[in-house]
């Protein structure tokens, strides 16, 4: 009898190695399961926010790519604006040197030669000028412009 106790005690020891062993397993299923959940957590947050920035970088391509058409449409009438307006500016050119041949031809009459020297050459010439300094700002205006776009983008390749 004196096993008795001996046993009971070796009993209640393996009893709670038993139930502890039991517990701790239930401990590692419930981590393992915490894990996953919080794994697939994870990943679908990923997916959404790969999403999320590939719209927002289709939409950037798509408004990029949209300004660029713009700039080079109103590029394009730039050029066509500034062939005409050269245009006009060689017809000017013809007006002067014809003029010049005028003031310059001794057969001519002096009042006209004068006339032309004090009023119609100054005024072609300073028509001619304000062409220049027209097509020269147009220019300037749309180079600004595109240097604009393309800082005003900027941001968007860097994000």
């Amino acid at each position: 009898m004196a096993n008795l106790p001996l046993i009971t005690v070796v009993a209640d020891v393996v009893g709670n190695l038993i139930n502890g062993h039991y517990r701790h397993q239930q401990h590692m299923a419930e981590l393992e399961n915490e894990y996953r959940l919080e794994k697939a957590r994870i990943e679908q947050e990923t997916i959404i926010s790969c999403k999320k920035i590939d719209a927002t970088l289709h939409y950037a391509l798509a408004n990029l790519a949209a300004q660029m058409e713009q700039s080079r449409q109103q590029f394009d009438l730039l050029v066509k604006n500034l062939d005409l307006q050269l245009e006009d500016n060689k017809k000017l050119e013809q007006h002067i040197t014809e003029l010049m041949k005028v003031a310059t031809n001794p057969a001519e009459m002096p009042d006209v030669r004068l006339m032309v020297l004090k009023e119609t050459l100054p005024a072609l010439l300073k028509s001619q000028q304000q062409n220049a300094k027209q097509r020269h700002a147009l220019l300037a205006q749309q180079l600004q412009a595109n240097a604009a776009l393309a800082n005003n983008n900027a941001p968007w390749l860097l994000k």
